[in-house]
């Protein structure tokens, strides 16, 4: 097996994900832990709990741990008396007992089927279509980082979720868009805060736009999460 090079892992079945689409400029990146509690991948067919390169990943608030973003859109509206399935844009993040809000309502989730993303409410609610579907405002709404690594929250000796290092998440890079996992679109809507402003998506800029990388920068390095120092191709939280 060839050596992984940035921007691509490989499993051992041999998997493999590249999400750069351009290497002229080192990535940066930062490290931390993957709340397994809440964050699942379910469009990660028999795979739920193996987050892969390219996912969108949060940052709770509270507790510092990072979680793929849940934000995604109301595909369809519902009036009257308000009802219980909602259908939306990419339900892959969100899994039953999320809390979350349908553009300023409350709701909490029964169950997903990730098939046809539809999310079952526990509470009949009313929405409008194109509603932002959002974590309980905590912080896993707000994109922070793309994960450039596998990270599989099965403990295998126990076959439970539990929490995982990560040392990987992309904050400044050249990402193909056909890599992401999660709903970019709603991610990158105009009027939503992220912090993926130095992140570049091949649909945004022509490669030949790019300006060639013109001092040599140090090796792709990964932060440890419990020091706060940075350089020129790491940060750490």
């Amino acid at each position: 097996m060839p050596a992984p090079q940035p921007g691509s892992q490989f499993l051992r079945s041999g998997y493999y994900r590249n999400i750069h689409w351009n290497l002229q400029h080192v990535p940066v990146y930062i490290g931390g832990v993957i709340d397994a509690t809440s964050a699942i991948d379910g469009s990660n067919t028999g795979a739920n709990y193996m987050l892969r390169p390219g996912t969108l990943l949060a940052r709770v608030t509270a507790t510092k741990l990072f979680v793929p973003v849940k934000r995604t859109r109301a595909n369809g509206a519902q009036g009257g008396g308000g009802g219980t399935e909602l259908t939306v844009d990419n339900a892959a993040f969100f899994k039953a007992g999320d809390a979350i809000k349908i553009g300023s309502t409350d709701a909490t989730i029964l169950s997903v089927d990730y098939t046809t993303n539809k999310i079952t409410l526990t509470a009949g609610k009313t929405w409008s279509d194109n509603d932002p579907v959002i974590g309980a405002a905590d912080g896993s709404e707000k994109a922070v980082a793309v994960l450039d690594e596998f990270v599989n929250l099965i403990d295998p000796e126990t076959g439970v979720p539990r929490n995982m290092q990560f040392g990987k998440g992309c904050i400044k890079g050249y990402i193909k868009t056909s890599m992401i996992v999660g709903d970019i679109d709603s991610v990158r809507a105009s009027g939503v805060v992220n912090e993926l402003d130095d992140i570049v998506l091949d649909e945004d800029v022509p490669y030949a736009a790019v300006p060639p990388q013109t001092t040599t920068a140090p090796p792709t390095t990964t932060a440890t999460p419990s020091s706060t120092s940075e350089t020129s191709t790491t940060e750490e939280l």
